[in-house]
Formats: C-alpha cells, sequence, structure tokens
C-alpha cells in the first residue's frame, strides 16, 4: 500500500504463501504454494493449470511481517484476490446437492454441523473420516494441522480458512472439528482437506447457512475472512 514490494513475511501453517485458486461456480479447487524469492519478493508457481476454461478467482493469504496481533494475540494475516478468465467454452455449473456424505479415493467423509449453542452463530463443522468401514485415527500432520477447510459463499464468494481444532499430536478419533461463523445467509462450499498415507485428499460439501452474523475471530481460533 506504500508503493514498494513486501519482502518479510511471517510463516503461517509451514508457508510464506498459500494461494487458493477456484473456479467461480465453485465447482474447480486448488490450495497451491508458490516459491518465494525473498530478494525479488516475487512468488513464482511455475506448475499452474487450469482444469477447465471459465472465470476464475485466485486468492493469496499471508501475513506480514510486523502484521497486527487479534484479539486472540494471533498476528492478523491478509487476503487479496484476482480475478481471472481462462479462454474457452464455459458454462457455469450448479454449486452441487447438500449430501453429507461424499466418497473421496475410497474415503467415507461425512459431514455434521452443529451450532456450539442454541441461537448461536458459530458452527461447528464436524468431518468423520472412514475407510473400509473403519475410522482413521491416524491423520498426518498436513502444513501443521490435522486438516484444512476452505469456505466460500455461492456468487459472493466470500472467503474463510479455518484450521481443525485438534492438533497433529493428539489422540485421534476419526473425527476432525473446525469452528467457522458464517457473515450472512445463503449457500457455502467447503473444501476440506486432510492427509493420510502421504497423499492429501479433498472433500467438497455443499452448506446451507439461514441467517448469518458479524464475523468474529474468538479466542484461540486462526480464521480468516475475506469478502
Amino acid at each position: 500500500d506504500e508503493g514498494t514490494t513486501l519482502k518479510n513475511f511471517k510463516l503461517a501453517h509451514e508457508k510464506v504463501l498459500h494461494l487458493v485458486v477456484v473456479r467461480k461456480d465453485l465447482n474447480q479447487f486448488q490450495h497451491l504454494h508458490p516459491e518465494f524469492d525473498e530478494n525479488t519478493g516475487i512468488f513464482t508457481l511455475s506448475n499452474l493449470s487450469f482444469p477447465t476454461s471459465g472465470d476464475y478467482r485466485i486468492f493469496a493469504d499471508f501475513v506480514p511481517t510486523g502484521a497486527m496481533f487479534g484479539p486472540n494475540g494471533m498476528p492478523l494475516g491478509v487476503t487479496i484476490s484476482e480475478d481471472i478468465n481462462v479462454a474457452g467454452s464455459y458454462t457455469p455449473q450448479s454449486i452441487g446437492a447438500t449430501t453429507r456424505t461424499k466418497n473421496v479415493a475410497g474415503y467415507e467423509v461425512t459431514l455434521s454441523t452443529n451450532p456450539q449453542t442454541p441461537g448461536s452463530t458459530m458452527t461447528m463443522l464436524s468431518f468423520t473420516i472412514k475407510k473400509d468401514g473403519k475410522p482413521i485415527t491416524n491423520l498426518e500432520s498436513y502444513l501443521a494441522a490435522l486438516g484444512h477447510s476452505v469456505v466460500l459463499k455461492e456468487n459472493t464468494l466470500n472467503y474463510i480458512h479455518a484450521h481443525a481444532l485438534q492438533e497433529p499430536t493428539s489422540a485421534q478419533t476419526g473425527t476432525i472439528d473446525f469452528h467457522v461463523e458464517f457473515p450472512s445467509g445463503g449457500s457455502y462450499k467447503v473444501f476440506t482437506q486432510f492427509k493420510h498415507q502421504g497423499q492429501v485428499q479433498t472433500a467438497e460439501f455443499v452448506v446451507p447457512v439461514e441467517g448469518g452474523a458479524t464475523p468474529a475471530v474468538p479466542e484461540g481460533m486462526d480464521h480468516s475472512i475475506h469478502n
């Protein structure tokens, strides 16, 4: 904002920049990490490919050195975005059904949602992960967390990035939980990633929200929101 190139960043979940690429109908998703040149301040993504033509939005998540601190004592991250068009024949697709159990590369992932208290605007998203009918209790740490969730609102693409509440070193039950506060009513798509046996998997769910509230960052929560 001062016309100079930012070159100093804090590590945030093991990376200085998290790049999220989505087609704007929310039917394509990538979570990527460009290489950073500390001398020039330039991030380079040499292998980015778009699976289809269409309109895309690219979100960049980062924490500058010297960032302000939020009420939870964590440095405040920054999220910026840019829209691009990949030329070619393209028809936007439906956001999808609100199915609560998905099969992802042989894993059965089930989403359940529960408000923290009656009337609360804070929602717990719980993902139970099974394979061959048995809960997965040995998820591996992925970017310093047992799971990452990127939540995007249909049409406006309001953006939330949350991390699993369970620590990578804690005993596992086969379920990982995320706190999310939805800023307004509407349909949201949740892209949740977890790592098992060396492979990162992505489960996609559509969550309808009736109400919503002004976003807040509760104590101890790592949570960024971008409109």
